[in-house]
């Protein structure tokens, strides 16, 4: 998928109705109380606290463009505390590792920005050539976004972006009961990727070095075998 790609302006656009955002959390801290909470800015700067941790004004970043905030911020989560497990070193398709990634859990909102106080953020002259991460739209920011004005719309459990064995899951309009249904599917897929990198970690485990760094699918193919 192609994206027009922008300059920020000083134009001041017309308020928008919907606003999009999005962020990455380890699937087994998912919970409905969590998700039906409001929004409040998170990486403050240390050494700043009116900024964010890259030096732009704080806030509740949002923006126009629904796909830039899934393909920005709802893929991946590798700074997550958990997002790895750690393995003897070894041969991948993606060449020599010690880690096997575990997908992280993505959550969209979508904000209603009715009697929300929403601003264009100052961004600092470093960072305005890739104003909205360089993709169709503008940002905006709140000082905080509250739970009424909140609406999940989708969870996404991938291990990088444009993942091919992403699990997306729609929950737009879904009571309690259902979206803890949907909460439920997430971490269950999650549990099970997680319990085979587990089974391959033993499998590495149990291996000498030189058996470890042979070609990456012959040794998949040792490990399918096992036990046969």
């Amino acid at each position: 998928m192609n994206f027009d790609r922008i300059e920020i302006t000083k134009e001041s656009p017309q308020k928008p109705e919907k606003l999009f955002r999005a962020f990455t959390v380890h699937p087994e801290e998912l919970s409905l109380e969590k998700l039906r909470e409001g929004l409040v800015p998170g990486n403050v700067n240390k050494d700043d606290p009116t900024k964010i941790g890259d030096g732009n004004e704080l806030g509740v970043y949002m923006s126009t463009n629904p796909a830039m905030v899934e393909s920005a911020y709802a893929a991946g989560g590798y700074s997550i505390e958990g997002s790895a497990i750690e393995v003897p070193r070894h041969n991948s398709a993606n060449g020599s590792t010690n880690i096997i990634r575990l997908p992280m859990c993505g959550v969209v909102y979508e904000i209603d920005t009715a009697d929300l106080a929403i601003r264009k953020p100052e961004i600092t002259p470093a960072l305005q050539g890739v104003h909205n991460n360089g993709f169709e739209g503008d940002e905006w920011i709140a000082d905080k976004v509250p739970a009424d004005n909140c609406t999940v719309k989708k969870l996404i459990l991938s291990e990088y972006a444009n993942d091919r064995n992403r699990m997306e899951v729609d929950v737009s309009g879904l009571d309690d009961e259902k979206f803890q249904t949907a909460i439920e599917l997430v971490k269950e897929k999650f549990a099970k990727k997680k319990a085979e990198a587990l089974k391959f970690k033993e499998f590495l485990e149990s291996l000498p070095e030189k058996e470890r760094f042979k070609d990456a699918r012959l040794l998949k193919m040792q490990y399918e075998n096992q036990g046969k």
